[in-house]
């Protein structure tokens, strides 16, 4: 139990200053024998001068304090828990041996200190808050931290400073549409493109007619939680559908430790879309594009709303959710004029661990699609666990995108699936690291003699900086995977992935690596490619 935290209400721009005077007499037992302690938490009368309602902190049954212990010279000894007796301000504790001052630490069951500097240390779970209905507070006494790091004799006062801020959102006008909240997400700009974001879980909360206002409240460590000037906020709400609220904060904002602060919004949710962008390029008028699916039957749906924004003007096409998709062309469009095109797939299935859209592919089991330029965004979580063939023949194909697999960690195929796609010049880092369950690369990149290959395609197989077990316990199957890479260039085209090196990979292996690197003859390190590898 912590220290409870009675009734926080309306509140303007934040108080502050919740110092205790936590009254710690000298020990009146030796060294290592139990000691008697008071602990004293004024009220009202040391409150902030703002008067936020009767709010009062009051010891709690099995509350705990950490004492630190240091000698005359400033060298910390050990530390102690002290705990609460039930009685008036009483702990009860052992003195620790050798001290002649302490700090004090609240909580002290869950704050814990460097056995050799007396640092503090939070587990990194502390900041894990879940609110149970609308306008509690109760979460929050497990998330107050109050110092008192000036180490004096216990026969003074121990003046304890609160460390964390907290944040009160008071929300309405939220779209019935979130149904059952899960999750609030507050998300800060914290330098130009560096973002930090708290999440504070809910449950009990359910917006329907006449009941669209939240009142939520977040612990959280204003050291690492500040606002850069012209830095972007956001507010994001997960249930069933996510809906979002932002907005940018000219002269920035800097938190203060042992503040409460309130954020206000009022409308302007705007509901949260997946996207999946790629691009396309007619040249002749009056071409007819198809987006495809790669696996449909009679019981195939959409597995949610789905909008199609076709990049020319003309209206979008919309797909419900269920509804059904018995053709492997899903949506088709006629591109009056020649140009370049943008397209964007649009779910309103916000969460990636759900499936968000059919899968989308680039070869229609004949031939691949010629029109495709570039993919600018990864594939949303669409369930697949086959990407073979998904790009193959892809001719005019230039560049994709970091994280294109990352949330389709199910798949497991991946032959022939950029096969010949010869105008494509580049390759994320990263590409294949979220998809451990993979274990077919047979022709992936087969002839894309424009490729500059790069090494880190797949995790660092060092024994000492790596992961040389991402393979392990699998039969891998990488026949003519890298063939011809990067042919057309006159000077080197990047460097192999040492797959050899992996635990697996190595002489005797079982794997099937025939060719893989065969006509790669410009790679930087081909050279130390293993024979039986090319």
């Amino acid at each position: 139990m912590k220290f409870k935290l009675f009734t926080l209400v309306f509140l303007a721009l934040l108080t502050a200053s919740c110092t205790q005077d936590i009254i710690i007499p000298e020990p009146a037992e030796k060294e290592g024998e139990t000691v008697i302690i008071n602990a004293t938490i004024p009220q009202e009368e040391t409150r902030v001068a703002y008067n936020d309602g009767m709010r009062k902190l009051s010891w709690q049954t099995d509350d705990k304090l950490l004492l630190a212990g240091y000698d005359a010279n400033g060298i910390y000894q050990g530390s102690q828990i002290f705990n609460y007796t039930g009685t008036g301000n009483q702990f009860s504790g052992t003195a620790v041996s050798g001290a002649t001052t302490y700090k004090a630490y609240y909580p002290g069951d869950v704050i814990t200190l460097d056995e050799t500097t007396g640092n503090v240390q939070l587990p990194a779970t502390f900041w894990e808050q879940e609110q149970t209905g609308n306008n509690l507070t109760e979460h929050l006494r497990n998330k107050l931290l109050l110092f008192d790091e000036v180490a004096n004799p216990t026969s003074q006062p121990f003046q304890l400073v609160m460390r964390n801020d907290i944040i009160k959102f008071d929300l309405s006008n939220i779209s019935t549409e979130v149904g059952a909240l899960k999750k609030l997400i507050w998300t800060v700009e914290t330098t130009s493109g560096t973002t930090k974001s708290m999440t504070l879980n809910v449950t009990g909360v359910t917006f329907s007619t006449g009941s669209t206002a939240l009142t939520a409240f977040l612990s959280f460590d204003p050291t690492v939680v500040n606002i850069a000037a012209g830095g972007k906020v956001k507010i994001t709400l997960i249930g069933d559908k996510w809906y979002e609220w932002s907005t940018t904060v000219t002269n920035g904002k800097t938190y203060v430790a042992g503040n409460r602060y309130t954020a206000t919004v009022s409308g302007n949710w705007t509901q949260v879309w997946t996207e999946f962008k790629f691009t396309i390029k007619t040249s002749t008028a009056n071409t007819v594009y198809d987006i495809w699916q790669k696996s449909y039957s009679s019981s195939t749906t959409s597995p949610a709303n789905l909008i199609i924004v076709w990049g020319d003007g003309k209206p979008d096409t919309s797909i419900a959710k269920d509804d059904p998709l018995t053709n492997q062309t899903i949506a088709s469009h006629n591109y009056a004029s020649t140009g370049n095109y943008t397209i964007t797939i649009k779910s309103d299935q916000a969460d990636p661990s759900e499936k968000q859209m059919p899968q989308i592919t680039f070869f229609d089991g004949s031939y691949g699609d010629l029109l495709v330029t570039a993919v600018l965004t990864p594939f949303p979580n669409m369930g697949a666990t086959d990407f073979s063939r998904n790009f193959h023949n892809c001719s005019a194909l230039t560049s994709i995108p970091a994280d294109l697999f990352r949330y389709n960690t199910l798949a497991t195929n991946f032959a022939n699936c950029f096969y010949k796609c010869g105008a494509l010049t580049s390759i994320p880092a990263d590409l294949f690291r979220y998809n451990t369950l993979a274990t077919n690369f047979e022709n992936c990149f087969y002839s894309c003699n424009k490729l500059v290959l790069r090494q880190d395609i797949f995790p660092n197989p060092s024994p000492t900086t790596g992961n040389p077990d991402f393979f392990a316990g699998k039969t891998m199957n990488f026949k003519y995977c890298f063939y011809k890479v990067g042919s057309s260039y006159s000077t080197s085209t990047g460097t192999a992935p040492e797959l050899w090196s992996f635990n697996g990979g190595g002489t005797g292996t079982t794997w099937t690596i025939r060719g893989c690197f065969n006509g790669a003859t410009k790679l930087t390190n081909y050279g130390a490619i293993p024979g039986t590898w090319r």
